[in-house]
């Protein structure tokens, strides 16, 4: 399979290899073990090809946290979906890393992802969808769609006391410097 993914991660418009990362949620997955040799195999080819990862790490923050202080130094990357905690937040912090927030951000329950999310340095902040999964306010329990991203930039933007222009600018530069292949308005 990493021959056919490094074709792939070849081709002039990926910008990224992602979404890789451990799921420990669902039983019926790999076991963790053969999750993280996929994953360091999958960073090593991103490495090699001088690409970031966007991650998924869902109910394996512990390990997830562990490979990325460990085994993935100097290898630009996003945690997609960010759901783990200040802490493990602030340690990415310091290694560059940039945490993603999307629909769960505007839960009025997920108290501990909005405190992440208040917390981010601006300049590793990046706003997602999860299409068609975790709709935000005030659509959730519907299919997700990337336009209602700006729903999440707006709730940040209260959140964090800024404008939404000012935070999705702020999130269009930082895009712009994780996905140096990225070419917007093309």
């Amino acid at each position: 399979y990493l021959d056919q993914l490094a074709i792939w991660a070849g081709h002039p418009k990926v910008v990224a290899i992602g979404e890789i990362g451990l799921d420990y949620y669902w039983k019926e997955n790999e076991p963790k073990e053969v999750q993280l040799l996929r994953l360091r195999q999958q960073v090593d080819l991103a490495r090699q090809m001088h690409l970031p990862v966007v991650i998924h790490d869902r109910e394996a923050h512990g390990d997830a946290l562990t490979f990325f202080q460990k085994e993935a130094q100097g290898v630009p990357a996003v945690f997609h979906c960010f759901s783990g905690s200040l802490e493990m937040a602030q340690e990415l912090w310091r290694r560059g890393i940039y945490t993603g927030f999307g629909g769960s951000s505007t839960f009025k329950n997920s108290k501990k992802v909005r405190s992440v999310l208040a917390a981010c340095p601006a300049e590793l902040l990046l706003f997602e969808t999860d299409c068609p999964y975790l709709t935000p306010e005030p659509y959730r329990g519907q299919r997700n769609n990337p336009a209602y991203t700006e729903l999440v930039v707006q709730n940040a933007a209260l959140l964090r006391g800024v404008t939404p222009a000012e935070l999705a600018a702020q999130s269009t530069r930082n895009a712009q410097t994780l996905f140096t292949k990225l070419k917007l308005g093309e």
